[in-house]
């Protein structure tokens, strides 16, 4: 059973989800829009190694061999009591014809119903569609959230910091990139991700476990300055029914592609993950992942890359959580 596990947020919760960067000076200038699948198998990974060390390579083989699939964490919209749950765009809408190209290009998010549904891309914006975009970066059905939804989803913003460090430091002064969750009194905007397992009794109830503690710990970086914090968690049966789907898949995580994965690779963007440094003169490796949205001909299988650097053990999660793309959505 897929299971849609929630973070609840208050509004104004900050978060920062760590970008590749080139320079060190600039690690903390870019934050992610929304929660990669990397990142959750992290905060899963360090969760468990605090009740059950001695389980962390049994579950980094669970997620090998596709035991556990995570998806990556996207927004979740409380309205009226009930729970709407936006998936990325597939990357293959990027280059369909609609009657207001930069309006489209910008919707980042669609929302389940739309998706089940397969409202074709031109009839987002019609007059007569059955559609709303209650801000710049989503689209919803209207039966869904209302015909006049209206809310800001979350928001980037620079906040200046303050080095730990002596006095006569001088340069004591840095910029960090925060993304702040948004929604009104209306609206609450929290995060989700889907999970399926096939796990025994023992470890479903530890994989469990484990999940819960992210309202502990958190999730993301820098949460020594605020960041990440998650008022609970809760778990919701997640049923989907695509209408009409094709033979093509969307991933829901990021994809880390073997050489070979890339021949089923139709319409994807790339993205840069790792770099971090953990020395003045060492950083961790640097690998290429396919983003959520990618679209493939099949699924290609999960992976966890060990990049670990003698004591700094380092592993990165390569998905395999997908959907069908609906017919509607072919260019």
């Amino acid at each position: 059973m897929r299971k849609a596990i929630i973070l609840k947020c208050r509004q104004g919760s900050r978060f920062h989800f760590g970008e590749f960067a080139r320079e060190q000076s600039t690690a903390l200038f870019h934050t992610a829009d929304y929660i990669h699948s990397d990142v959750i198998f992290a905060a899963f990974i360090s969760s468990l190694a605090q009740i059950c060390p001695e389980k962390t390579d049994v579950f980094r083989e669970y997620f090998q061999q596709g035991n556990i699939r995570l998806s990556s964490g996207f927004y979740a919209i409380e309205y009226n009591k009930q729970t709407i749950f936006l998936l990325p765009k597939p990357t293959v809408l990027n280059i369909s014809p609609t009657d207001n190209p930069k309006k489209f290009k910008k919707i980042q998010f669609m929302s389940k119903g739309v998706w089940e549904k397969g409202v074709a891309p031109d009839k987002w914006f019609s007059d007569d569609s059955p559609c709303i975009s209650p801000n710049e970066k989503t689209i919803f059905l209207k039966e869904e959230i209302g015909s006049d939804a209206l809310f800001p989803l979350s928001q980037k913003v620079d906040m200046q910091k303050v080095k730990a460090r002596g006095a006569e430091d001088k340069d004591n002064l840095y910029v960090q990139t925060d993304l702040i969750l948004q929604g009104n009194e209306n609206y609450a905007v929290h995060w989700y991700f889907l999970a399926e397992t096939n796990l025994n009794d023992e470890d479903e109830r530890l994989f469990y476990r484990t999940i819960g503690l992210l309202a502990a710990n958190g999730i993301g970086g820098e949460r020594s300055t605020g960041c990440g914090n998650i008022e609970s968690v809760e778990f919701h049966d997640f049923e989907f029914q695509t209408n009409q789907p094709s033979d093509d898949q969307v991933a829901l995580s990021l994809v880390f592609p073997k050489e070979k994965d890339m021949n089923v690779c139709k319409y994807y963007q790339t993205k840069f993950r790792g770099g971090m440094c953990f020395r003045a003169d060492k950083r961790l490796p640097v690998a290429t992942a396919l983003l959520e949205g990618a679209v493939m001909s099949e699924k290609v299988k999960p992976d966890v890359l060990d990049f670990s650097q003698n004591e700094k053990k380092y592993w990165k999660y390569s998905g395999d959580f997908f959907l069908p793309l609906p017919l509607s959505f072919n260019p």
